[in-house]
């Protein structure tokens, strides 16, 4: 390596010239790394900040999402309340109309019985055995 010396021009580094070039060498570097330990540091605080704020943000979505789900479970509650109140309406319907079917058929029933016995009556008198 040819280093340029004010006083000696186009001669060879010597070793005292390198050892103050190592010297300065280890002073920039040591510079640099305290610079990057510091850029490092108020990137770590940046990353720090933005993850909090990202984590508010998604607490915060989060928080109206669970409060869209409530509205949309209130709403489905209803319907399913709704639809509960129509079915047990039929279903009194119904057993109101099976009743009446039912006692429809216990009267005929009864009518037939009636008119079975009455029958049995009137062929004993008009054929006796």
């Amino acid at each position: 390596m040819i280093l340029m010396d004010k006083t000696r021009k186009n001669h060879l580094a010597t070793k005292e010239d390198l050892k103050k070039l190592g010297v300065e060498l280890r002073e920039e570097m040591g510079e640099m790394k305290d610079e990057l330990r510091e850029e490092m540091g108020e990137m770590k605080n940046e990353l720090r900040e933005e993850m909090g704020e990202m984590k508010n943000e998604l607490r915060e979505e989060m928080g109206e999402m669970k409060n869209e789900l409530r509205e949309e479970m209130k709403v489905v509650k209803n319907e399913i309340t709704g639809m509960k109140d129509e079915i047990v309406g039929e279903i009194k319907d119904m057993r109101e109309i099976f009743e009446v079917h039912t006692s429809s058929h216990e009267r005929v029933h009864d009518e037939l019985d009636e008119h079975g016995q009455r029958i049995d009556k009137l062929e004993k008198v008009v054929f006796p055995s």
